[in-house]
């Protein structure tokens, strides 16, 4: 009886965590109006704030992994850019990066919570044409609410792209079926507590 009592909360606690495990987000760009190198402004995609900071960005409509995306300019010289990613509390795990030459653009990535820095790597996209997906490698991933993406291109470079922002909110909002996932190992535990009663 003890052993069907201890099975009951884990099925129960299993079902939980699986029903409100957070979902995760690719921020694609998908739904920018166009026309291609339209000024980018930021948007709204599944409970983000894309916002750009600094530089000229555009909305790249003919280059993506797959298309659209957002360049860096102006063509042919651009300059220093960087975006930020707010919407909660979530985690970072990916972003894909382009240079159309391979002297090279330095990247930085930098998660923030509250203001505080939770971690910042920077890598030199050496690839010309050919999107880079820069993976989260820190051994355990961090809450942020704020996501800081910076790009600086090098000599010859003309433009550079982003693209796939990947992230997965941490309070996620449990779907239909999730929540009778929850009511159902609830419903066992109460079950068994009944029949050992």
């Amino acid at each position: 009886m003890k052993f069907q009592k201890v099975l009951a909360v884990i099925l129960s606690l299993a079902f939980a965590t699986i029903a409100w495990r957070a979902q995760a987000t690719v921020i694609d760009f998908g739904g920018l109006p166009g026309p291609n190198g339209t000024a980018y402004t930021g948007h709204v995609e599944d409970g983000f704030t894309v916002t750009p900071n600094d530089g000229d960005w555009h909305q790249g409509l003919v280059y993506g992994a797959p298309t659209p995306s957002i360049f860096g300019g102006p063509v042919p010289q651009p300059v220093f850019g960087s975006i930020t990613v707010t919407g909660g509390i979530f985690r970072f795990i990916s972003v894909d990066l382009s240079s159309n030459s391979a002297t090279g653009t330095r990247a930085t990535v930098i998660g923030y919570m509250n203001g505080i820095t939770q971690f910042g790597y920077d890598f030199t996209i050496t690839t010309a044409n050919q999107f880079v997906t820069l993976v989260n490698p820190g051994p355990f991933m961090v809450d942020i609410d704020e996501l800081y993406i910076a790009m600086m291109p090098d000599t010859g470079v003309s433009s550079y792209n982003i693209d796939n922002i990947v992230l997965r909110s941490v309070r996620a909002v449990p779907a239909p079926a999730a929540l009778g996932l929850i009511i159902l190992g609830l419903a066992g535990v109460g079950f068994t507590r009944r029949r050992l009663a």
